[in-house]
């Protein structure tokens, strides 16, 4: 049975060590706006896909973006969109990025909280992978 890789892992990974994004991560964290003082905070995770064929996953990932400001949150997650969709044909971390999609662009979302602005968007990935 095919060991896929992680998209999300490798797409936090990858938005620290080349986009300089401080805060990234799988989920969010208790101290929402403690972590906020950082800057924007992404959280991303996979939500679907499916795969395919051995060695092809089609990945649908959520990527929810937390801040203080609108302005400075819906630019920090159109900085990360831009960023994806420069993926598509380049290798990161033993995967090739044949296919970057948006399906919803940043987009602000609903928060419970007064303090902090969420912006939500999905992309669809197609990887290929040697395993």
């Amino acid at each position: 049975m095919p060991n896929y890789p992680d998209a999300a892992t490798i797409l936090i990974n990858w938005a620290k060590t080349t986009l300089g994004v401080v805060n990234a991560c799988h989920e969010v964290p208790t101290n929402l706006v403690g972590t906020l003082k950082d800057g924007p905070l992404h959280v991303i995770e996979r939500f679907g896909g499916a795969d395919r064929l051995p060695g092809l996953d089609e990945v649908r990932i959520a990527v929810d973006t937390y801040g203080v400001g609108r302005d400075g949150t819906l630019a920090a997650a159109e900085t990360l969109r831009r960023a994806l969709i420069v993926l598509q044909g380049k290798q990161l971390s033993g995967v090739a990025f044949s296919k970057v999609a948006t399906i919803s662009a940043p987009t602000r979302r609903p928060y419970d909280s007064r303090q902090v602005v969420l912006i939500g968007a999905t992309y669809q990935l197609t990887l290929h992978s040697a395993f």
